[in-house]
């Protein structure tokens, strides 16, 4: 391996990337840097992180490379000026994030008589093989933010309030969201066809996609769209899958941007929100804080992939969509509102055996189940992380939403506008 394999020269073997507006020195390809045997440092700004890169090829061109993990280092030559400033510049935007992350985290206290409940309800599952992680609100306040059993049993790492989950068709709520500031933009209606943008059966609208209530079945893009069914029903267990009709206005939202579809949820909704620590990952990122989910019974290992984020980030786009950062107080009405099938935008909405209003959403995979629940009558917000698909989500959410909604002592209503 020679001197060159490094970029720190900005020389003709050298990449130069732009990240964010950054320039960073990178290297020439993609690679472990915990194994890289020329590592002298790792800047901590992108450790974890999934970003896209521009690169440059010796005539300057900038051909299209896909998203890949990529991680700032010196080599063991002196640094140049250039690679020194961008390195404080680094790190003076990592301590910037740490400053704007650090308030809602640490906003948790264990003083709510419910804590100590919830507590004892996680600590029985867990002693039963449960494995995730906790964390409820109300309000502004966090009540308990807690780690159970293990997010990787190879390395002995236990889950913790910073551990990732998959979200699976959690998402649906981030897409929803991103089609109601496009109407509010001007650039779509949802009443528009959704041939308009993407092959599709001449009388489908994008607002029978959103609200679910024609079901898109299959998807063949080159061909149109293969069937259509009746509503969804969004209390079977299926409903928890992402299903073909968000898919569908993923495209769509790619088609009316200009831009992928991560790029636009990350830089319109994540971002400006303070979801920092939420990224897509395609299996390769190999971020020690994302968990490792297990499907039982054997506890074969299951990587995480998609959009993977930590409860304190679901808890941060909620606050926001409550405060109305996130489309208007006329779109969230409608986000909100059931079609006949329960489902709104994004949402399914319904109510507890108690008679509580809830809105939430599901999402289960192999080896991973997510959830996350609003209450509004209480202004109570659950999320759940589980990664062992032992069928935890409905016992721990039906015990969850017991004590801190249906009791007795949980009865003091709150009137919240979502």
């Amino acid at each position: 391996m020679s001197r060159n394999d490094f970029g720190t020269g900005g020389g003709a073997s050298g990449t130069n990337c732009t990240v964010r507006g950054m320039n960073c020195v990178l290297c020439d390809r993609p690679h472990n840097l915990t194994t890289h045997p020329r590592t002298k440092a790792i800047h901590p700004r992108f450790v974890g992180r999934q970003v896209q890169t521009r690169h440059r090829d010796r005539a300057g061109r900038t051909p299209s490379v896909p998203a890949h993990h990529v991680e700032v280092h010196m080599s063991y030559r002196p640094l140049t000026r250039a690679a020194l400033v961008a390195f404080l510049a680094g790190s003076a935007a990592c301590a910037r994030m740490s400053r704007m992350e650090s308030p809602y985290l640490s906003q948790v206290t264990t003083a709510d008589p419910a804590a100590g409940q919830v507590d004892q309800a996680m600590k029985s599952f867990a002693a039963q093989g449960f494995s995730g992680t906790v964390l409820i609100a109300e309000g502004s306040r966090v009540i308990i933010y807690k780690g159970y059993g293990q997010a990787n049993r190879a390395r002995e790492l236990p889950n913790t309030a910073e551990s990732r989950y998959p979200l699976g068709a959690v998402e649906n709520v981030f897409t929803a969201a991103a089609m109601l500031r496009l109407e509010e933009e001007g650039k779509i209606s949802t009443q528009d066809l959704v041939s308009r943008f993407v092959p599709a059966p001449t009388d489908l609208r994008i607002d029978d996609l959103l609200s679910r209530n024609r079901e898109v079945t299959a998807v063949a893009y080159a061909g149109g769209m293969a069937s259509i069914n009746g509503p969804a029903d969004p209390l079977a267990e299926r409903f928890a899958e992402t299903g073909a009709s968000y898919v569908t206005l993923r495209k769509v939202i790619e088609q009316v941007t200009g831009e992928s579809y991560e790029n636009y949820i990350s830089n319109h909704l994540l971002i400006p929100n303070g979801l920092t620590r939420t990224f897509w990952d395609n299996g390769a990122v190999g971020d020690s804080l994302v968990a490792r989910g297990y499907r039982e019974p054997l506890g074969e290992t299951v990587i995480a992939k998609g959009m993977v984020a930590p409860l304190a980030d679901l808890y941060q786009f909620r606050l926001a969509l409550r405060d109305n950062k996130v489309v208007s107080p006329d779109s969230k009405r409608r986000m909100f509102a059931p079609a006949p099938n329960g489902y709104g935008y994004g949402w399914v909405v319904s109510t507890t055996p108690g008679g509580v209003r809830v809105t939430e959403h599901a999402g289960d995979q192999v080896g991973f189940q997510t959830w996350i629940a609003y209450y509004p009558d209480r202004d109570v917000l659950i999320l759940l992380g589980v990664n062992n698909d032992g069928g935890w989500r409905r016992p721990i959410s039906e015990r969850l939403t017991q004590i801190m909604v249906d009791s007795a002592s949980a009865k003091g209503a709150v009137v919240s506008s979502q």
